[in-house]
């Protein structure tokens, strides 16, 4: 009898702590990722560059394996229409969408299934307008990606997981797709128009009942997000990296991604937090003046982007873009994009951060800088990655490169930053081709030519630029440490020479003396 009182004590008091347990887990917010099972497809095509800043079109009909692209990816290839590049295909039909629903998500997905890639024309800007491959599909708890051959940049190409919604979306934030009007030539006056997205297809995209897709996101308040911040993105960023777990390990395979969800791990690398400006309006990087604003971000339309590294042995393996979507009523924060680290915009940044840095320790580079240094320095840390490693040693000061901005442009990324010491914004034209000539600030070791943005020119659509700059050996580092102690002997010698003048004249106003060593007035600049 009692056994048996026990007993019922001992199922009751099971039975109340389960009951319990329950009601904590329903209270409880759902943190962990929907288990969904992934839905992947990828078609087996070659990744091939295109040769030239506007054979992005033939790439990607090699890619296709089009029997009609008749050899086209050159350096000297010309841009194409979109009326042209369907002469090109037969069995493919262009659909000029007018609503970002037009395509729809489903009839992609069939399209793709049936082994049939996908040719896409799109405006990322007034001045870009890009052709890739789209090649598979990834489909996992809510999340919808498109798997992108990319010829672009020139000479490289990549593969990139696109989220659908940053796919559709029109660069210029409308629900509508609008024709964009331009200049065949810089040698022609009169303007053409074609559609800003289209998708040649053999069959049509257009959803039955069409469905504007969401992403996982961030919700931001409009009135108080100014910048992209660590804690804005943290969350967003650990549920991507355990939605790669659940990854099928031949999508990272296909996009040449050293990560294998069932064995590998990957972690978020915050203090690789980068954010960074897009320039979308094109305009206003043209029309930029320094003197019509003392902000430095004004030329922007707040397009905002964050890149993130998913490192595996301390090592970054996947770059995460994290991207602002300021047109809405919510704006939000999102995954638009993911890729293999060693291909994508930031490590292009981070050595272009590196190869400045290092010209910095040039003297004749330092004095030309310097000659627009400003009163109210601004000393901070520098926040780099853990991997890599500052070459800036002698410096009395250490300066945080800010503001950093990228214009999709031909053949790869257009950079910009401000140094505090100098006095406007430098352009970092990696893939040279801006229409500069020889008014470059200086040109780095790796030969990266740096100017001015008041002077930046971008070349008409259809304008190829003449790449052959020439590049003195000073700023190439032929003889490097000799260079820098010609330079050092020489500013000793003039400060000798100023010294034994102080003793017979009296020193003149500042400026006044034509000698370098003298600071510019306010009202002038070093050109």
């Amino acid at each position: 009898m009692h056994s048996k009182i026990l007993w019922s004590f001992i199922f009751l008091g099971v039975f109340l702590v389960d009951g319990f347990a329950q009601k904590i887990e329903t209270d409880l917010p759902n943190t962990k990722p929907k288990t969904n099972p992934a839905s992947y497809y990828s078609i087996k095509t070659p990744l091939i560059p295109q040769k030239g800043n506007f054979s992005c079109w033939a790439a990607t009909l090699q890619m296709l394996d089009s029997k009609n692209s008749g050899g086209n990816n050159k350096e000297n290839t010309a841009p194409i229409r979109t009326d042209s590049l369907s002469k090109y295909l037969n069995s493919y039909k262009s659909d000029r969408y007018a609503r970002v629903s037009d395509p729809g998500w489903g009839k992609i997905k069939e399209h793709l299934a049936a082994n049939k890639g996908l040719v896409t024309y799109k405006y990322f800007n007034e001045k870009f307008a890009h052709v890739f491959l789209v090649r598979g599909f990834q489909e996992a708890d809510d999340t919808q990606w498109l798997i992108v051959n990319d010829p672009w940049p020139v000479g490289k190409a990549k593969i990139t997981a696109l989220a659908f919604n940053q796919f559709i979306r029109p660069f210029n934030g409308n629900q509508e797709y609008v024709a964009m009007n331009y200049s065949a030539s810089s040698k022609s006056t009169s303007l053409k128009s074609e559609p800003v997205f289209n998708i040649f297809s053999s069959s049509s995209l257009k959803e039955t009942l069409p469905v504007i897709y969401s992403p996982p996101l961030v919700k931001v308040d409009p009135k108080k997000f100014k910048n992209i911040r660590s804690k804005d993105i943290e969350n967003l960023i650990s549920l991507q990296i355990e939605l790669f777990k659940s990854f099928d390990p031949n999508l990272y395979q296909e996009m040449k991604i050293e990560y294998n969800p069932a064995k590998d791990a990957l972690s978020k690398d915050m203090n690789s937090l980068l954010t960074l400006n897009q320039f979308t309006n094109t305009v206003s990087f043209l029309k930029y003046d320094l003197k019509a604003s003392a902000k430095s971000d004004y030329i922007f339309d707040g397009l905002k982007l964050a890149f993130i590294n998913a490192n595996k042995n301390r090592k970054p393996v996947i770059n995460i873009t994290v991207e602002y979507e300021p047109k809405s009523s919510n704006p939000y924060l999102y995954v638009s994009r993911f890729e293999k680290y060693s291909t994508s915009e930031r490590a292009e940044w981070d050595k272009i951060e590196k190869d400045f840095r290092v010209a910095l320790n040039n003297p004749s580079i330092k004095t030309i800088l310097n000659g627009s240094i400003t009163n109210d320095k601004k000393s901070s840390v520098n926040k780099h990655g853990p991997w890599f490693e500052d070459d800036l040693q002698d410096d009395d000061e250490v300066f945080e490169i800010e503001d950093i901005s990228i214009l999709p442009l031909f053949g790869g990324m257009v950079y910009s930053f401000t140094w505090p010491p100098f006095d406007e914004k430098i352009v970092a034209d990696p893939h040279r081709q801006l229409k500069m000539g020889h008014k470059a600030i200086f040109i780095s070791n790796s030969g990266t030519p740096y100017y001015r943005l008041s002077e930046a020119e971008i070349p008409e659509w259809g304008e190829i630029v003449e790449k052959e700059i020439k590049i003195e050996a000073e700023w190439l580092g032929v003889n490097r440490l000799k260079n820098d102690l010609d330079s050092r002997q020489e500013e000793i010698e003039k400060l000798k020479d100023r010294a034994n003048q102080k003793k017979d004249t009296p020193v003149p106003p500042r400026g006044s003396s034509g000698n370098k060593l003298d600071k510019p007035n306010s009202d002038e600049k070093i050109r």
